[in-house]
């Protein structure tokens, strides 16, 4: 059985903010991302991961976009991510 596999990940802190329609916004409960890729699929998950250990995530297309959708909803950096390579 295939699994997924991180590729990037961050650890979120109080300099982050979920950022929506409605404005910005404390993140809480989320406390990381990780941005993943299934072995049969080309996309990219970014998965929001809360402190109780629940996950959200949104599927894109390039890694490009789902550091983009990092930055706009979190205001994660480029430089804040670390490169891995660990089954989910």
């Amino acid at each position: 059985m295939s699994q997924m596999v991180a590729i990037k990940k961050v650890v979120l802190n109080e300099r982050h903010f979920l950022s929506d329609s409605r404005g910005k916004n404390d993140f809480p409960p989320y406390a990381s991302l990780v941005i993943a890729q299934h072995p049969d699929d080309q996309g990219f998950f970014l998965l929001n991961i809360c402190v109780n250990g629940q996950i959200t995530d949104t599927w894109h297309a390039t890694l490009e976009d789902a550091l983009h959708q990092a930055q706009y909803e979190f205001d994660v950096k480029q430089e804040e991510w670390i490169e891995t390579n660990e089954p989910l």
